[in-house]
């Protein structure tokens, strides 16, 4: 086991009590996501966990070590990546990593520069200015200067935050990419549900300081809820026919109709699909739209706190 966060709580000094007695495991190799909006703690988590912050209560175990027993030296088994941009944007991408290189006091025996410039892969544009980035370029130059000293559990708080979707895509590409072939473990806050869905191996969602559900993606959606498909149809008339041939399906849970919509509760509902065009369309019920449905990260919020995602950005 990597990383072990025991019953931890933060109250700051004005009385705020910012995390409240969290308790998870990160394994090692794995891409473990703290998920919440804004505010929820995960950044307060985040900076106890590579001792920027100390906690009020609790304690936190790397490889079964005591963090608070001899921080300096188990900090130095950890890369972070802040929020905001810590890069020197007056000085190129090399020089950047250079820098860090210097600062780390690597022996030119340990010195990974070269790995890295290739693991970043920024071409031509490692040798212009960091103020000419974009935000995607920029982030996997932060990330390669986090891996100069060969961390062992690489921290990212809010890697996307700010960036356009194809930029997103493309850094978890790259994380997914750094976990494997390094096999780095990865602790990363966001606030974006597809990204913990496509990155995460397990994730804990913490809500007002607490964490209200842990697991991996898929578990955690298969606990919420089966698939659903929605079916709307071209008249009231086609839905109540189609409601009558359905009625018995031994596949179908559970129905909601609303107006000339069904939405259908089943096993399976990739497959299931088409088997329900085909009845229907053999009927000769008129369907204006057959969608999948399928449960998401926010049915699994919505869940365990009784709110949608999007409404606490």
């Amino acid at each position: 086991m990597a990383v072990k966060v025991e019953n931890i709580s933060k109250r700051y000094k004005k009385g705020k009590l910012a995390l409240d007695n969290i308790s998870f495991n990160v394994d090692d190799g794995e891409v473990f996501g703290l998920l919440g909006p804004n505010g929820a703690g995960k950044s307060t988590t985040m900076k106890i966990m590579t001792t920027i912050l100390k906690p009020t209560d609790g304690r936190i175990l790397v490889n079964e070590e005591d963090l608070q027993s001899n921080p300096q030296r188990i900090r130095s088994k950890f890369g972070y990546i802040a929020q905001d941009n810590s890069l020197d944007e007056q000085l190129t991408g090399r020089e950047n990593i250079l820098l860090q290189s210097r600062l780390y006091h690597l022996k030119q025996s340990e010195d990974r520069t070269d790995e890295i410039l290739n693991l970043i892969d920024l071409g031509e544009d490692i040798d212009i200015p960091v103020s000419k980035y974009s935000g995607g370029m920029k982030k996997r130059l932060e990330i390669g200067c986090a891996l100069i000293s060969r961390p062992e559990i690489l921290f990212l708080d809010e890697p996307t935050l700010g960036l356009d979707i194809e930029a997103r895509m493309d850094i978890w590409n790259y994380i997914r990419m750094l976990n494997k072939s390094y096999n780095v473990t990865v602790i990363v806050t966001t606030h974006y549900l597809e990204e913990a869905d496509v990155i995460c191996d397990k994730i804990a969602i913490i809500d007002s300081g607490k964490i209200v559900a842990i697991g991996s993606p898929n578990v955690l959606k298969k606990k919420v809820g089966k698939e659903k498909i929605e079916i709307t149809f071209e008249s009231l008339d086609d839905k109540d026919k189609a409601d009558s041939f359905l009625k018995d399906a031994g596949y179908v849970e559970n129905k909601q109709i609303i107006d000339n919509t069904m939405v259908l509760i089943v096993d399976d509902a990739e497959s299931r699909m088409f088997e329900i065009y085909d009845i229907l369309r053999g009927k000769g019920i008129r369907m204006t739209g057959l969608t999948n449905k399928k449960v998401s990260l926010d049915d699994v919020y919505l869940y365990y706190t009784g709110q949608r995602f999007e409404i606490q950005k």
